[in-house]
């Protein structure tokens, strides 16, 4: 690759990334507000499981240590 292909291809990138943005189908934000509170609860969820795990894994090995 020479030095003008290497400009031209910096130079066309933009105008690409633009392109594809407004091809973008973007979700309604009472779809976004929706799933945004589907992933808070199931992080909570996710979040609630993995701490009882390790209190419980973490007890055991307490007890088996002494």
């Amino acid at each position: 690759m020479n030095l003008s292909t290497f400009l031209s291809a910096v130079k066309d990138y933009p105008r690409g990334v633009i392109e594809e943005f407004h091809k973008i189908d973007w979700p309604e934000w009472q779809e976004t507000r929706q799933l945004t509170v589907a992933v808070v609860i199931i992080v909570a969820i996710a979040t609630v499981f993995v701490g009882a795990i390790d209190f419980i894994f973490t007890r055991m090995t307490q007890v088996l240590l002494g």
